[in-house]
Formats: structure tokens, sequence, C-alpha cells
């Protein structure tokens, strides 16, 4: 069912165990500036990774982690999002969309979305690019409308086209001409005028571009203070005599020797190392449900779990990388990121007639050999797709295809006839819980 005045539909698809995903149906389009748009939008993302790992509540009161997918291929939903009147991608004189990333999140109930994306205009055979930017919005609370996110979507779209449009009424913003179109956007001096710069601007940064810009907000004249929970040498810094409300207009800040990102009230120092920064985060005694939302909100790859508190705290802080194209702080250390993955757990039934061995192989990953009674399990990265997996007996192969797109964990029991024909069969709820209950590590394989 559609609604007229939306412009995307999200339909929630559950499976019996577990939410599946959310999956976003264009049905409508931005307003898109002036000009000869092409009919292709270019992406350099992973058209298979998810557009958000959104954490819900289920009808149990679980909460189990949702993936946000497009029902079509990015490139194609983007570009009905531009709507009518675009132009083949063959002809000359033409703009190109290129979208270098696109995330959607949620946490604590509010939505978001961050946008990195160029315009490249290819005119006699030429390409050039006219400007690129990121942005970020973020929503009201989204309830149990889950609409929010494709106004966000559509928000960040609008807010980089008018950023676009600010930029050529300016004169600037323009690029030297490219090899082609496909050429990935790579951060360098060129590009990134705070990589040339011997120390940053001191002022205010209002969003990521403009720290990237070097061009600070520096009207607002500002004291800082160390925070006595920093972790020394001036890292975690307060405003002075500035209102939360003040705090949060702004994305980070320069004292004129350092740059710093904001989390929650506080402003963590940005350590430079040639065309990267890096930041610690330090990770909190206990959880702050509060500031988790703050930090989850504006570094939503860090987590809620990392980015409740920027406090002294007696475990080793986390160091973070920032993302150079959209402003993100990466924990360098997998194990801060909360796991989000499917486990497709394979069994071969001690009941099987056949004793010999069998094989299960997963796309792109090693071969298992398995004989009665062993299993092997699968966490893959979530996937638009399903992916394949193959088992193999002495006469008999067959293929399962298992879904990476929630946090399930899925059990497939493996059974080989007398005459060697190898059967699958997906276990219901009740009957996975009595196979996990029953696994031993000492039959896992490898």
């Amino acid at each position: 069912m559609q609604r007229a005045t939306t412009c995307l539909f999200l339909a929630l698809l559950t499976l019996a165990s577990a939410i599946a995903q959310l999956t976003l149906h264009p049905s409508a389009s931005v307003v898109r500036p002036a000009g000869r748009w092409a009919d292709t939008v270019l992406v350099s993302f992973d058209p298979q990774e998810p557009l958000a790992i959104v954490r819900r509540v289920n009808s149990m009161g679980e909460q189990r982690a949702t993936h946000v997918i497009f029902d079509k291929h990015p490139s194609r939903a983007l570009e009905f999002l531009l709507g009518p009147g675009l132009v083949p991608a063959s002809s000359d004189s033409v703009l190109f969309l290129k979208v270098n990333r696109l995330k959607l999140d949620e946490l604590g109930g509010r939505s978001s979305c961050t946008l990195h994306a160029e315009v490249i205009e290819r005119h006699s055979g030429v390409a050039r690019r006219l400007y690129e930017g990121s942005v970020g919005v973020t929503g009201d609370r989204c309830g149990k409308d889950e609409q929010c996110h494709e106004q966000n979507l559509l928000n960040a779209l609008q807010e980089f086209f008018h950023a676009y449009e600010g930029s050529q009424a300016s004169g600037s913003g323009q690029d030297p001409p490219m090899a082609d179109l496909t050429t990935p956007f790579a951060v360098d001096p060129t590009n990134t005028p705070v990589l040339r710069a011997q120390a940053p601007k001191r002022g205010l940064y209002r969003s990521f571009m403009d720290m990237r810009m070097d061009q600070p907000d520096s009207l607002y004249a500002f004291e800082l203070r160390e925070t006595v929970s920093s972790l020394g040498g001036g890292h975690i810094m307060k405003l002075k005599h500035a209102t939360n409300a003040i705090v949060e207009q702004y994305w980070g800040l320069s004292d004129g020797t350092n740059a710093y990102v904001r989390m929650g009230d506080t402003f963590l120092r940005l350590d430079r190392s040639g065309n990267a920064f890096s930041t610690r985060v330090a990770r909190p005694d206990t959880y702050d449900a509060g500031a988790a939302v703050m930090g989850g909100l504006f570094f939503g790859l860090i987590g809620g779990a990392v980015a409740a508190s920027a406090t002294a705290s007696s475990n080793a802080p986390i160091l973070c990388d920032l993302d150079m194209l959209c402003g993100d702080l990466v924990p360098r250390d997998a194990s801060a990121h909360t796991e989000t993955y499917a486990r497709n757990i394979f069994q071969l039934t001690r009941f099987a007639k056949e004793s010999g061995t069998i094989t299960v192989e997963c796309e792109g990953l090693p071969q298992v050999g398995l004989t009665k009674g062993q299993w092997t399990s699968f966490a893959l990265p979530p996937q638009a797709s399903d992916r394949t997996v193959r088992i193999a007996g002495a006469s008999s192969v067959t293929t399962v295809g298992i879904e990476t797109n929630s946090d399930d964990v899925n059990v497939y029991l493996i059974d080989v006839k007398k005459d060697g024909t190898v059967t699958v069969h997906k276990l219901n709820e009740q009957m996975r819980k009595v196979v996990i209950d029953d696994l031993k590590a000492a039959d896992r394989r490898p």
C-alpha cells in the first residue's frame, strides 16, 4: 500500500522468527537543480551493503537488528528519486550525480541520514567535478512511524542539491578534469585545505565540510577549558559560558592549533597523521543512555556503547579514525562494533544413513568437511540479497540460500539418504533451540 503524502514507501518484511529488514520503495522525486541531468546515477559504495543497521524491538520485547535496503539496485533507486526529465547518459553536456556514501541510522528512536556525493559534468568527452560535499540530517523521534527514514533521505538529497547550487552561484568548487566518471573520490591536500594548513584556522565548525575546507565561523568569540575527565594534553575540552543549545549547533571547533570534534557537550581533540585524523574515545564505566543517543546520532559507526560518554574511565580509551568523507568516527578495534550479523549453522545429523564426509561451502569462504554430528557456522556481513551455500555428498549436490540481513541465528540440518542423496531442512524456532542447546564445541568445524 502506498501513501500519496510520502515520497518513499517503507515496508517491513517480517520473518516468522524475527524482524528481517526494512525495504525502501522510491515512489516520487526530489527537486533537483536546473541542468541536463543524466539518467544514470553512479554509486561507488558496495550496492549489496545495507543502508542502515537499525535496532528495533520485536513483538517479544527483544531488541533485534533490522537492515534497511532499497528494493532495487541503489543506482536505479537514486535515479528514480531524481524524477522525470532525465536525459540519456550517452548525451553530451550532461550532469551526473555520483554517490560515494549513503548511510541511514536510528538510535534512541531518532533517524538520521549521512550522504557524500559529487556533481560531475561531462562535455565533449571530458569529465570534471563541479562539486563534492557531505551532508548529515537528523529527524524527529520515529516512534512507530517507519517513514522517518524516507524523509531524512529526501532531506539529505535536497540539502546536498542546495549546497551545490550555492557553490555554483559563488563560482567555487570546480576541480580539474578527471580521467573518467568512475574515478574514486580521494581526499588529499588538493581538495582538502585543512590538510594544506600548518594549523587549522581558529573558529567553530557548523559542519564537517567546514572543518575539511578549513572555513570555521570566526565571528563568535569563545573560550575553552579542559575537562577534569580529559585524557590529558587538552584532549577533551568544553566551551566556557555556553549552553547545550549553543554547543549543539556545531560539529566541532579549532583553537588555532588543533581541530576538535564534538561529542555530546564536549569536544575531542583530533590528532593528525599524514592525510588522516584520529581521536581517543573514553570507554565509560557505566552506560549513559542520554549521551549514547547523542553520540550515536552524530557518530553512528561508533555505536551507543562507545559514545555513551566522554568521561574518565578505568578502561582503556578506544582509538577512532575520522572518516574523511562524512566526518564519522570509526573505531579501529573491531570489537568496539556491535555485532549485527546473522549466524547460519549447518549440522550433519547424527542419523545420516551415509557415513562419509560431506562438504559445505559458502561463496567466498573456504570449504568445510563434516561427518555425522559435526557442524559449522557462517557469520557474514549483511547484504541485500541471499548468499548461496553448496552442500555436496558422494553422489548428490544441493544449494541453500542463507540471509545475512538480520542478527538471527538460523539452523540447517543436513541429512544423507542411503543412496547418497543430500537434503537440507531449515529448522523452526522450537527445533532450532533444541539443536543449539545440544551443539558441542568439539564437533565444530573448522
